[in-house]
């Protein structure tokens, strides 16, 4: 009896301290590197979500602002048509038969009085539109030329009427009525009605191991990536806690641990807060561990079952060993308690018999063989999943960036019409080091603003920085009517309000009449486009080469001017196409680009910029050149002579 108690308690002993070595471990190296390592991915993942979150939601509010320009515009345009294909004045209606036509089903109406207009309304609060919101609809409404003084807005018969007012000199007033079908109703939107409104798709990838959500100053779930989001799991002191810090991290203890990020925006007055599954962080390391324990103990029941086949004077002991050593394997990963009432039962003191010694210290060095094997067997698994972690978060970084680098480039919707010009534009991103970009817009109703540019970096300051250099210039040259030297030297100052030093910003800006083929523009860094005239290419050369954005704070960037008349190109082309090399090393170069630009010159911009794409492309081969194919052509395909210089 003695013998078999040694023997089940050296057994036990080598056990408990595997188990409890294992447990030390884990809970001690293993688990808070990996939950260090979650917090810095939590840290870039929750940056690019919030900045994702403030673009779409400031796109959506002033959406609502901006829809009555191209209203207005188009009446006047409208009443201008009409008013010239009306050449016979004197058969108009006069005003005094407006009543008749609110009562008719007519849609449109042209009225003629020696009288001013009477009865007129204030066509804002017609649609609505909030007094505090007046303001900006009016100075969007400035941009686009229109003078809502010319207008005159009136209800009657429970219908919406809208006209333009045109003089002559012979003191008649002409106005051209329409009604109105549509529901152009001012939809006041606060900040928290934009976020609710936004696609959680137009974020970021469903996929994610990561959740998110954004939530009120009332801990009401605002926008949520997942729908087993519950604003509850975060602690009332955790919410305090981030609008006193911005910023906190913490572990939530609710049924299911999560590791929560939590940031608060005082501009919007909302939290926003990623939270990802613990369990996620220690499965790994755990499954290893319960795979050496098995294995260690196959090998034990197999030294036993050697021993008891050969020493059958032994073998009631044996059995009681095994018995205990059962008992052990079973509770070897119970709490301490369990261990401790095990073992109490087992006597080793009792164990005399000499051969049973050595069967005890082979048990206890096999213990420590296994405890050294697991903890160089934990170390390799808690690197891999180190490595893992890191990989997989650089994965999900590039795929991100990627995504909202595409996502900020206008499409195909967002492009200006024009029947002066030809306009194409395309990008492919790179894999991993997305940096080029641009933007098309119309600047008003004669204009179209063109921004080329690239960052010499990429990361998520390079989104950052792309999102404010497009955003800033379009409201620069729309809403604040300032020209592109302006634009740019204000741009300038507000990136040395924010730390730079690792990155610089190469940009074109341009103002372009479609009617005259006149434009001004200001270039920081070497990013200027190429200008095809008769068949011959070269690349447009400014007043002055200033440095790029980030560079000099107090640079204070000049404006250059120039023309192009009909069927000549603007070709603006990225490091994608002109500075791509092949397996020889050698560069695609200016000079090709600029003789593809000369020989296709008579054809569309789509067909130009193809034909650039392919010979780049087919000078490559098979080289992998990882760099952002970006290009923009515009091409004067309608000659405007009465702007034609003589």
């Amino acid at each position: 009896m003695q013998l078999k108690s040694k023997i089940i308690a050296a057994i036990t002993v080598c056990f408990v301290t595997i188990g409890t070595g294992l447990s030390v471990y884990n809970q001690e190296v293993v688990l808070p590197k990996a939950v260090s390592t979650q917090f810095d991915n939590q840290k870039d993942y929750i940056k690019i979500i919030y900045d994702a979150v403030k673009k779409h939601a400031s796109a959506i509010s002033e959406s609502e602002n901006q829809k009555y320009g191209p209203f207005f515009a188009d009446i006047k345009d409208r009443a201008f048509d009409k008013f010239q294909v009306d050449s016979n004045k004197q058969g108009l209606l006069d005003y005094t038969a407006f009543p008749y036509f609110a009562q008719s089903n007519a849609d449109e109406q042209f009225f003629v009085t020696t009288q001013d207009i009477p009865d007129e309304e204030n066509c804002l609060d017609m649609f609505k539109v909030p007094k505090q919101s007046q303001d900006t609809v009016l100075k969007n409404l400035k941009a686009l030329n229109v003078n809502i003084s010319s207008y005159w807005c009136k209800l009657s018969e429970g219908k919406k009427f809208v006209g333009y007012k045109l003089h002559n000199d012979a003191d008649k007033n002409f106005i051209y009525v329409k009604v109105i079908n549509e529901n152009y109703e001012y939809k006041d939107l606060d900040t928290n009605q934009a976020i609710s409104k936004i696609d959680v798709s137009d974020i970021i990838n469903s996929e994610s191991v990561n959740a998110f959500a954004v939530m009120d100053s009332s801990k009401k779930i605002l926008l949520s990536s997942s729908e087993k989001f519950s604003s509850d799991e975060i602690s009332d002191e955790m919410f305090k806690a981030a609008k006193e810090q911005n910023e906190i991290q913490f572990e939530n203890k609710s049924e299911k641990v999560k590791l929560i990020t939590l940031i608060y925006d005082p501009e919007f007055d909302v939290y926003v807060s990623v939270q990802t599954p613990k369990g996620l962080l220690i499965k790994p390391a755990i499954t290893g561990n319960l795979i050496l324990i098995g294995l260690c103990l196959l090998g034990l029941f197999g030294l036993l079952g050697f021993a008891l086949k050969n020493l059958d004077n032994l073998r009631k002991d044996m059995n009681a060993i095994s018995n205990n050593i059962d008992v052990v394997s079973t509770n070897i990963l119970s709490d301490q308690s369990k261990m401790n009432e095990i073992l109490s039962k087992v006597d080793g003191s009792k164990v005399t018999f000499e051969p049973l010694s050595k069967i005890i210290n082979s048990v206890d060095s096999l213990g420590h063989s296994i405890v050294e094997t697991v903890s160089g067997k934990i170390k390799e698994l808690e690197e891999k999943d180190v490595e893992d972690c890191k990989n997989a978060a650089k994965l999900a970084r590039i795929d991100l960036i990627t995504t909202m680098h595409r996502d900020l480039m206008p499409n195909g919707k967002d492009m200006p019409n024009s029947k002066f010009l030809d306009i194409a534009s395309f990008i492919m991103p790179s894999k991993e080091n997305p940096s080029d970009f641009y933007d098309v817009f119309r600047v008003d109703q004669d204009n179209i603003g063109i921004v080329f540019g690239s960052c010499s970096k990429s990361d998520t300051k390079t989104i950052s920085a792309i999102s404010t250099c497009t955003t800033f210039v379009r409201n620069a040259l729309v809403n604040d009517t300032k020209l592109p030297g302006e634009t740019l030297t204000a741009l300038n100052k507000l990136f040395a309000l924010k730390p730079t030093e690792d990155f610089n910003i190469s940009i074109f800006v341009m103002i372009l009449s479609e009617f005259t083929g006149n434009f001004i523009y200001s270039v920081a860094g070497k990013k200027t486009p190429i200008l095809v005239h008769l068949h011959k290419a070269t690349v447009l050369e400014p007043k002055l080469m200033q440095s790029e954005l980030c560079s000099t704070k107090d640079t204070v960037y000049i404006d250059s001017k120039g023309k192009f008349s009909y069927l000549d190109t603007l070709v603006f082309v990225g490091k994608g196409i002109d500075s791509v090399v092949n397996d020889k090393d050698e560069e695609f170069g200016m000079e090709k680009t600029l003789d593809i630009c000369q020989l296709k010159a008579d054809e569309s911009a789509t067909d130009q910029l193809i034909a650039l794409y392919k010979a780049s492309k087919e000078f490559t081969g098979d080289r992998e050149n990882d760099v952002d194919i970006c290009a923009i052509l515009v091409k004067k395909n309608s000659n405007n002579k009465e702007f034609e210089e003589v």
